[in-house]
């Protein structure tokens, strides 16, 4: 814990005991006395007043106001000690816990998101704990690449993201029709802004055409789910392709190696139309 006495700026050399993460106050309207805390994992994230949207969940800090007046709290994130979201510079705010809800208490910021910065809140009278937040929302996950492939007797599952913020876990799920899907293992998200790499090994895949699909989960147990991606074992089974040139698609259908014929193909209007086998 830090503390100060006087009327001068000061930054309090607080962190969580493997890295410092100052805290500060300035402006003071007359000679006062105040300490500082920080603290990881900041709760009631959800507890929001508009216009704050999203605040950092990794960190915050407690200055207490012994005595004095007002004063400008100044606060900064610096991605090399502790992750920070990707919030847009300009939509960066110091925000205040009062009355159950994380409150707008201004600011401007300076620096870079996505290293380090910033940011000094309005004058303020009352103290205790302070986050920094942000007036618009960040996606927690960019996901740039998803896909699967077989390799030996087992099949990889690979993704790639960028601005991993607020994340939990990725749970990797399959299905044998497409439809539903089932968890077969969990990855911890990095929650790194960096591109990330992932990959995860089924080792008993269906032996047949399999889909996978990620979910991602937030720490706030929020959830999305990535496209689907297939695979096919050819080696127990036999693929082709029927054609539908009317709406410029294809149907797969797994037979015997031996599936040469005419196949007729079925449209839910009332018509029959009989697509060759090539």
């Amino acid at each position: 814990m830090g503390k100060k006495i006087g009327t001068t700026n000061f930054s309090f050399p607080v962190g969580n005991g493997t890295v410092e993460r100052r805290a500060g106050i300035s402006n003071l309207s007359v000679s006062g006395e105040f300490d500082a805390k920080h603290y990881g994992s900041t709760t009631n994230t959800s507890n929001l007043a508009v216009p704050i949207a999203q605040v950092d969940p990794n960190e915050y800090w407690v200055i207490n106001k012994i005595s004095g007046g007002s004063a400008s709290v100044d606060l900064n994130w610096d991605n090399s000690k502790v992750t920070f979201p990707p919030y847009a510079l300009s939509t960066i705010r110091v925000a205040y816990y009062t009355a159950g809800q994380w409150t707008n208490v201004g600011g401007s910021a300076t620096g870079d998101s996505f290293s380090s910065g910033d940011v000094s809140s309005n004058s303020v009278s009352s103290f205790g704990s302070f986050v920094i937040g942000s007036t618009s929302i960040v996606l927690p996950l960019q996901l740039v690449k998803f896909s699967a492939r077989r390799k030996n007797n087992t099949t990889e599952v690979l993704w790639t993201t960028e601005r991993e913020s607020n994340l939990s876990h990725f749970e990797v799920q399959r299905s044998d029709d497409g439809i539903l899907f089932y968890p077969i293992g969990q990855v911890k998200a990095a929650n790194t802004i960096q591109a990330r790499d992932y990959l995860h090994t089924d080792p008993a895949p269906i032996k047949s055409i399999a889909h996978y699909r990620l979910k991602t989960i937030d720490t706030d147990l929020k959830f999305s789910y990535s496209g689907i991606a297939t695979v096919y074992d050819r080696r127990n089974n036999s693929y082709f392709r029927v054609s539908n040139p009317v709406l410029g698609k294809n149907i797969i259908i797994r037979a015997g190696a031996d599936h040469n014929g005419t196949y007729n193909y079925y449209p839910l209007c009332p018509q029959r139309t009989a697509y060759p086998n090539r």
